[in-house]
């Protein structure tokens, strides 16, 4: 079935009461779930960064080529460091929790920046003190166990994590702009179907368009 611009605006004035009833409920449905019924939660980033394992040699302490490459994959290894089960287990002794090294570990992410040498650990918690903390600690006991295991002290923080003032999750504007689309396209469905189901006929052109034939008179509406 093809729509013409004027089935468009038939199908619009009959169901536009739907369409934007269901967008203005579905939007304040989202924004209701997200501000109050998902916990809000909050992300504490510390940035740490891999300096040169070589002072260079007759430059002085420019870095050659071959000590950019194996920075880039210190920076790999450190990564997967971070998140070991030595390093999440003395994260734990310290600040004296059982969340499970499971647990810690989904709550902690890891990455590298791009062609840099720097690492930004990041936790992420419904608590954002607890984030700082655990952010902190965590980058602590990695520069300790990188001296100890890699027998290198080429790790230096840049910025321990502060307290977050502000939750990450959930993005209360993104969902409510969603959940108003969804519903908007729900409406429209809706108003579709009901301009293809309605078989009824209401006024002069449907019974032209319909019957092929020209209308030659109609009686008035009367009490």
């Amino acid at each position: 079935m093809e729509f013409t611009i004027r089935d468009v605006g038939k199908m619009l004035k009959k169901s536009w009461i739907i369409v934007v009833a269901l967008t203005i409920l579905a939007g304040i449905a989202g924004y209701f779930v997200s501000e109050y019924v998902i916990d809000k939660k909050y992300e504490a980033t510390a940035m740490m960064i891999v300096s040169s394992t070589n002072t260079g040699s007759e430059t002085g302490s420019q870095m050659t080529i071959n000590d950019y490459n194996l920075n880039t994959k210190l920076v790999n290894s450190y990564s997967v460091l971070c998140k070991s089960e030595k390093v999440l287990s003395q994260v734990e002794d310290k600040l004296n929790i059982d969340t499970g090294k499971k647990d810690l570990s989904q709550m902690i992410a890891v990455s590298a920046k791009s062609d840099t040498d720097i690492i930004n650990i990041s936790v992420t918690d419904t608590s954002p003190q607890f984030a700082q903390e655990v952010a902190n600690t965590l980058v602590d006991v990695f520069q300790q166990e990188v001296t100890n295991i890699m027998k290198m002290d080429n790790v230096q923080v840049i910025d321990y994590a502060t307290v977050p003032n502000a939750p990450s999750s959930p993005n209360v504007m993104l969902n409510t702009a969603v959940a108003a689309l969804v519903g908007l396209i729900i409406g429209l469905i809706i108003a579709v179907l009901r301009y293809i189901l309605d078989d009824t006929v209401k006024d002069v052109d449907s019974i032209t368009e319909i019957m092929d034939v020209p209308v030659i008179g109609n009686i008035p509406k009367f009490n």
